[in-house]
């Protein structure tokens, strides 16, 4: 995109993102993405956010505390920036300023298989525009982690390494709880037949 087309937060100076665009997924849908690039890095990193939050939000800060979120100083980028790392990252869809699978579901996406093949697909096209060879890793939180996971295991090729900070990996030991058993089959029928019906706001 061209930056006077930019939201104001994105083109803030605080912010210093190099470049902003999007690429279509094997849904048809519009999957926004960022970065913060240094010259010639010595290796990129590829971040995947968590549930309910977007790219551009986890990886810059506020200023003051509880603010707009705009700001490199304090943030990931900066410090990738400064070990020579350039940064990426993308708008899960049903996130931020990506499209949804459902139409105005926020939030929302099929299947968390859907979200690796796309940062998959994203990792691969940064590759493509990389002006030479470096190492290429995957970083996710929460349901990043769970992202870069899945997408590692379906296409191990994919990244030279992994890092999951806090993955949503295993819900098994949580299924099992007493009340779990009762919701667990509610929540199912719900799913089925509901599947964007909002249990918390």
């Amino acid at each position: 995109y061209a930056k006077k087309s930019w939201e104001p937060e994105l083109r803030a100076r605080t912010a210093k993102i190099s470049r902003t665009g999007d690429f279509i997924n094997d849904q048809n849908l519009k999957i926004r993405w960022y970065s913060w690039d240094v010259p010639e890095p010595q290796a990129i990193v590829v971040f995947a956010h968590g549930l309910g939050v977007y790219g551009s939000f986890e990886m810059l800060t506020a200023r003051p505390l509880g603010g707009v979120r705009e700001h490199y100083a304090g943030s990931w980028p900066e410090r990738f920036n400064a070990a020579n790392v350039s940064l990426f990252c993308i708008d899960h869809q049903g996130h931020g300023r990506s499209d949804s699978s459902r139409p105005g579901a926020r939030c929302y996406f099929e299947r968390a298989d859907d979200l690796a093949r796309d940062f998959t697909q994203f990792v691969e096209l940064i590759k493509r525009d990389s002006k030479r060879p470096v190492p290429v890793f995957m970083m996710g939180s929460s349901l990043g982690g769970l992202v870069v996971v899945k997408a590692a295991i379906a296409t191990p090729s994919v990244a030279s390494g992994v890092v999951a900070l806090a993955p949503c990996i295993s819900l098994d030991r949580i299924s099992k709880g007493t009340m779990n058993r009762v919701l667990l089959p509610i929540l199912g029928f719900v799913s089925a037949w509901f599947p964007t019906f909002p249990l918390a706001t």
